[in-house]
């Protein structure tokens, strides 16, 4: 068998002076972002097409620029370990302690400022770092950062500050006002503070104040690119050491009810099956959401180049023609503004509001429904739908005529989206394959909820049924239920445990789990055992307290 032999990550400091010489990088000279009297960038600015890449092309999110320091500062973490190793030190550099050097100790003394040799500041520190020997003990935090600086000698000082491609921190239109990224005025402020720093004058104890203002700016830029690549929320443990999954979702997990005794029933709550509140299988099956509820439910009635529109008064419920106001119409015609909606979601009081648009500040219906309990017939022209009930002899009852509410649109919308669909239930830390299963989704609203035909025309009787259609003087179910069998194998409770809802969206992984839900594999284990099972106490008790004892 062939042995790979792997090298080890190494990490060092940045030799920057080679890499500026290997890349051809520019140098950044003007805080200005704009040409006079011009939109172009400015060719020597931070948002330079010539330094960075043109706009919209790949090399603008890979070319770096850098700025002339116009002297020597600390690497900052060289800076960080000094200050670490010995706060003094970072005291004499700034000009707040004096000191006196010690050829015998090879090391700053702390001095009063009067003492014969005492000095300050940074040139001073300067002078006499190279012949620092900083003293090692048991902590082998501080012995790694002495080892940094010895081991880096060469590199320790910098004057020059890498900028980074101004395509990640590009300048962003909001509302008409340019928007950029707080690095930028960083950026500007080393920019500002090296122009005041003469040429030949590293060295000049005058500008102490000024080398002092550049290592200051230089250790800003580098503790905020620091903080966006470090911790919970950074870059690299953010974007590639979390367990996002596009779509996907996590809930608290709750007990589900199982009064539906009957297993025909269509609120009978299945062993396949999770039973996923309204909102979180909305916002993980988003994409098909926001197409549904455009096409079906907006575009036939407001378009993008429509002015007037049909909308229907709510003191009259007659439809008139009204210009809807433009906030209003971008609600309705763009994703970002249907996404929004989807997010308003969160709010219960929201939930229950009638889908209107607003023109001339007045809001206007959209949809009427008559509620006819097991039936619900969706309408716009309430004459035309009176008519057409009085010639099929159907009582006709103003008082079940209502607008449309955002709950009952949202929920046609996802169980059409969610309809035979399947998702992925995992609890984490993964202990086994129990820990994560495919499982039908069982769209939920309200609890209680009701069967009823959803009808679009009113001369006809067949229509979608939907099983779980929100009661609009009810509370919605905002937590997720299991099946009692899938406890044992999540090693779950009802004590604050949360799982992982992933939408499962392709026709060809809705096939794949088809199939393995009747596959035998999915029920018996390799040993012989079951795969799911209800032995737990809590879950048997549970059974028995919501199940319906005349049946």
């Amino acid at each position: 068998m062939a042995v790979i032999k792997r090298l080890p990550l190494n990490i060092e400091l940045m030799d920057i002076n080679k890499m500026i010489k290997e890349r051809g990088i520019l140098e950044v000279t003007s805080t200005l972002i704009h040409t006079s009297s011009s939109t172009e960038f400015h060719p020597d600015g931070l948002f330079s097409e010539r330094i960075f890449g043109e706009i919209a092309s790949p090399e603008r999110h890979l070319r770096h620029g850098y700025i002339n320091l116009r002297c020597r500062v600390f690497h900052p973490i060289v800076f960080q370990n000094l200050q670490s190793i010995k706060r003094f030190y970072v005291e004499i550099i700034s000009g707040k302690s004096y000191a006196i050097w010690n050829k015998q100790e090879k090391d700053f003394e702390r001095a009063d400022e009067f003492d014969e040799g005492a000095d300050t500041g940074f040139v001073f520190f300067l002078t006499h770092f190279p012949e620092i020997e900083f003293k090692k003990n048991a902590s082998l935090k501080r012995n790694d950062k002495i080892d940094v600086i010895e081991k880096y000698k060469d590199r320790i000082l910098i004057d020059k500050l890498i900028v980074i491609p101004a395509g990640i921190r590009d300048i962003k239109e909001d509302a008409g006002r340019q928007e950029k990224d707080s690095i930028n005025s960083l950026y500007a402020s080393v920019l500002n503070n090296a122009r005041a720093m003469p040429d030949g004058a590293d060295m000049d104890p005058i500008f102490n104040q000024v080398h002092y203002a550049i290592q200051r700016k230089v250790m800003e830029v580098y503790e905020y690119l620091l903080e966006m690549t470090t911790g919970k929320t950074g870059y690299f443990e953010g974007k590639y050491g979390a367990r996002d999954v596009a779509l996907g979702t996590r809930n608290v997990i709750t007990a589900t009810s199982l009064e539906a005794t009957d297993p025909t029933s269509p609120q009978y709550h299945k062993v396949d099956e999770t039973k996923v509140p309204l909102y979180q299988a909305a916002k993980g099956v988003q994409p098909l959401i926001v197409h549904y509820i455009r096409t079906v439910f907006y575009s036939p009635i407001i378009t993008d180049s429509a002015d007037n529109v049909p909308l229907i008064d709510p003191e009259t419920l007659q439809l008139t023609y009204v210009t809807v106001d433009d906030k209003d119409k971008d609600a309705m015609i763009t994703s970002e503004g249907i996404l929004k909606t989807i997010d308003k979601f969160r709010d219960p009081e929201f939930r229950f509001r009638s889908v209107s648009a607003r023109a001339g500040g007045k809001p206007y219906y959209l949809y009427l429904v008559y509620d006819d309990k097991d039936k619900i017939y969706v309408f716009r022209n309430i004459l035309e739908f009176k008519q057409i009930f009085e010639e099929l002899k159907k009582p006709f009852d103003p008082h079940k005529v209502r607008p449309l509410s955002y709950a009952e649109m949202l929920y046609v919308a996802t169980y059409v989206s969610t309809k035979d669909k399947f998702g992925t239930i995992t609890r984490y830390p993964v202990t086994d394959n129990n820990s994560i299963y495919p499982t039908r989704t069982h769209l939920m609203s309200t609890s209680p909820a009701r069967v009823v035909k959803w009808i679009t025309h009113a001369d006809t009787e067949t229509g979608l049924q939907l099983p779980e259609y929100p009661v609009l003087s009810a509370k919605f179910v905002d937590a997720l239920l299991l099946h009692p069998s899938k406890l044992k194998g999540l090693a779950a409770d009802f004590d604050g445990d949360t799982v992982s809802w992933i939408p499962l969206l392709s026709n060809e992984v809705t096939k794949e789990c088809e199939k393995y839900v009747h596959d035998k594999s999915n029920f018996i284990e390799p040993s012989g055992l079951p795969v799911t099972v209800c032995d737990d106490l809590c879950a048997i008790t549970m059974y028995a307290l919501t199940s319906n004892p005349k049946k």
